[in-house]
């Protein structure tokens, strides 16, 4: 087997095993949640070792120096805080960012030799493991429940309800794109999975991307089908409207009490995370000296916080964004919004409606509400994604 096929089999094949595995593991307290050496950190070790051989000198060259800038500003950092702890906490999280552009330029020269086909297909299946593992799980009691309260809602053995709503909810989105290049029955039967099971996963997520899923297939049907739907809608609706309304206010409680807890929708979306992010701007301190941090930020453990805090405990902001320009800056903030630019740049070059609602979708999350740059499940989901969206261009395909 190439390294190449060994790069893939890792990320697409084993991963989702991997992580039910350290899920299982985290769930009946046989491991720590974070602790170091989990079955999910060795395999994400593995495939940064395999990376580095497939990168070209180019590649090599930018993830070595991003890699210093990162150590140079956390030791700067460790300088002021003297925290060992949150050194050490600072490179877990540099090294996330590292790992994301290892994968993407790898999978990047891979596609190049393979396809932009292949990935998606990859990437299908890939979501179709997850699912089978979701749903298996689930069926059999072994599952644990997406939020801690509610009746509704399973991350079946994996430890991130968002991540997965997100790794799903994209790569549905992706299997529908798929279906309509390809209307075979198989291609078909993947996005029905991939879909319901985003919908058993039941966070805002889930429910967002299945809300566009139905918009999406309004929207291609045909003006017959189009009739048809709506008549349907109709005809239920008049007659089972309050069963339909107390069986979703049942299995969405928990979303529905936060939407009525909160008091703007941006709030409800947010979770709470902008009053956060206001609170951590009237914390944040540029007078005189620290006026430097706003280009190259103050490294992850000390983020938005003063430096002569003798109290420091690290929190995250759970926004992409916000982590982002507090950990480094301008700097930082400069390449991860050009990335998302470059998304929609190339998504506009050649575009189709389902690409650019599954990107728009990712990236407003990953700035609202994070889970996506620092999580690796979901993060493989925002890079094949944007590989997916510039290489069509590229390969003229689809």
């Amino acid at each position: 087997m190439s390294k190449q096929k060994k790069f893939i089999f890792a990320l697409f094949y084993l991963a989702p095993f991997v992580d039910a595995a350290n899920g299982y593991l985290i769930f009946n307290n046989f491991l720590p949640e974070g602790s170091l050496f989990s079955p999910g950190q060795i395999l994400r070790f593995c495939i940064t070792a395999f990376s580095f051989t497939l990168l070209n000198l180019k590649d090599f060259y930018k993830i070595v120096g991003l890699g210093l800038f990162f150590l140079i500003i956390e030791f700067i950092s460790f300088n002021l805080h003297f925290n060992p702890k949150g050194f050490i906490l600072g490179a877990v999280y540099s090294y996330k960012i590292i790992y994301f552009l290892l994968v993407f330029y790898s999978l990047k020269n891979i596609v190049s030799d393979f396809g932009i086909m292949k990935l998606i297909q990859l990437y299908i299946k890939s979501a179709v493991i997850y699912s089978v593992i979701l749903w298996a799980s689930t069926l059999i009691g072994i599952s644990k429940s997406t939020y801690i309260t509610g009746t509704f809602g399973s991350k079946g053995l994996f430890a991130s309800g968002n991540g997965l709503s997100i790794f799903l909810g994209t790569s549905a989105l992706i299997a529908y794109y798929y279906y309509q290049s390809f209307p075979k029955r198989n291609n078909l039967i993947y996005f029905i999975l991939i879909s319901i099971s985003t919908i058993l996963v039941g966070t805002k997520a889930s429910i967002i991307f299945i809300f566009f899923i139905l918009i999406l297939f309004f929207y291609n049907a045909s003006f017959k089908r189009k009739l048809v739907y709506i008549f349907v809608h109709f005809i239920v609706g008049l007659f089972y409207l309050k069963n339909i309304v107390s069986f979703f206010s049942t299995i969405f409680d928990v979303i529905l009490y936060r939407y009525k807890s909160s008091s703007t929708f941006i709030s409800f979306i947010a979770s709470n995370r902008d009053n956060y992010i206001i609170d951590a701007f009237n914390h944040y301190n540029i007078d005189g000296f620290n006026l430097i941090r706003v280009f190259f930020g103050s490294g992850i453990f000390i983020s938005f916080r003063n430096f002569s805090d003798s109290n420091l405990i690290y929190d995250t902001l759970e926004s992409d964004l916000f982590d982002l320009f507090f950990a480094y800056g301008i700097l930082g903030t400069i390449f991860y919004l050009g990335f998302i630019y470059l998304g929609f740049i190339n998504i506009l070059k050649k575009f189709n409606l389902t690409l650019f609602l599954a990107w728009l979708i990712i990236v407003s999350y990953s700035i609202i509400a994070g889970h996506v740059i620092f999580n690796a499940m979901s993060s493989i989901a925002l890079i094949s994604l944007f590989l997916i969206i510039s290489l069509r261009n590229k390969h003229n395909v689809l």
